[in-house]
């Protein structure tokens, strides 16, 4: 919420961002007493979590857990006035923190894949990408804190404006990689089963993500290299250049965002009109993913001089997935009712074997 323009926005907008905020907290705290009580309960259910492809493929949805708590508190958090000092310098040694694990999580997903599985193309879905997806937020939380950073030490936010650039643009080439198999798959093998469809939303975030990061980064670049950034003389021509770069490879990716997201959306027309959904851990891909869209559209009507139409379409954007975000919630309390949600699946009576 905290990224819809200011044109747009109105009398309380910042306090209910700040009380999802909160809530975001307590949902994740939440879900970690929720799953230690499940490895207390069934420790070899858990266990097998880690190695389950279907379910450890979602591991790194802890660390974006984090990462979402982290920017939601810097985008609130370290704007003039509302903390001190000291709450930008914590924000700031979070984010090294945060790449650092970022990097040797994604890489640890793939390394335990790679040395216990054997995947096949017919089975392929963006869930691939998952792993990569940590590495993904590290540039939209570089954006965010770098601007605060400026004044306080030109040379500091530079530094986080470099890192989010490598960490982000080996989170995307991963994606990218990943794509071309998803994109195999679907050529030879239709679309995937409707339990697993949602899934495919996950294709929208990598892209949508890094438009976010790269637009905000670039804005940001010129403010803090010093005039023999990138050899004697350069430091102004560099930092002019690098926005525009940014801005315009934003743009591109958009695209390639708003492609996937409409690919998505049609692939699940059977199945709304069949009205066939149940809860599934892909249906979580229904929201987050899209989230990254929508603050995607909101930085490339940045770049474009606040382009007001672009900016209108990702208030509208922003309003239908508040509407899917409610309807996921209420799913997720039906499957938990239901005993479909963090319990084992039933075991049969042997009486009834018999």
């Amino acid at each position: 919420m905290n990224s819809v323009p200011d044109r747009y926005r109105f009398n309380g907008l910042y306090a209910i961002g700040t009380i999802f905020m909160i809530l975001n907290i307590i949902v994740f705290l939440a879900n970690c007493i929720c799953m230690t009580l499940r490895a207390v309960h069934w420790p070899k259910e858990f266990r097998k979590s880690f190695v389950t492809p279907g379910e450890s493929i979602f591991i790194p949805a802890s660390v974006l857990s984090f990462a979402t708590i982290l920017i939601t508190a810097s985008q609130y958090g370290c704007r003039q006035g509302k903390t001190g000092p000291w709450f930008l310098r914590t924000m700031i040694i979070f984010y090294w923190i945060y790449l650092v694990v970022a990097v040797c999580f994604s890489a640890g997903i793939y390394l335990m894949y790679w040395s216990r599985e054997t995947f096949s193309l017919k089975s392929m879905t963006p869930q691939w990408i998952f792993p990569a997806y940590p590495l993904l937020l590290v540039g939209p939380y570089a954006g965010f804190i770098a601007n605060p950073a400026i004044g306080t030490q030109d040379a500091m936010a530079r530094d986080i404006i470099i890192g989010g650039v490598m960490a982000q643009g080996v989170g995307f080439m991963l994606s990218v990689m990943a794509y071309a198999s998803y994109l195999y798959r679907l050529m030879t093998q239709r679309l995937p089963p409707e339990a697993a469809r949602p899934s495919m939303f996950i294709s929208v975030g990598p892209s949508g993500f890094t438009v976010t990061a790269l637009i905000n980064m670039g804005q940001w670049l010129p403010q803090v290299i010093g005039p023999d950034f990138m050899g004697p003389g350069n430091g102004e021509f560099a930092g002019r250049v690098s926005q525009i770069l940014a801005n315009w490879a934003g743009i591109w990716l958009w695209g390639l965002a708003l492609w996937f997201f409409i690919t998505s959306v049609g692939a699940h027309y059977p199945v709304l009109i069949g009205n066939r959904f149940d809860i599934a851990p892909s249906f979580f891909a229904l929201v987050f993913p899209n989230s990254a869209l929508c603050t995607a559209t909101f930085a490339v009507a940045q770049a474009l001089d606040n382009n007001h139409v672009i900016a209108i379409a990702g208030c509208v954007m922003t309003i239908l997935l508040v509407a899917v975000w409610i309807l996921v919630v209420a799913f997720i309390i039906r499957g938990f009712v239901r005993s479909k949600l963090l319990l084992p699946p039933p075991v049969a009576d042997s009486d009834d074997s018999d």
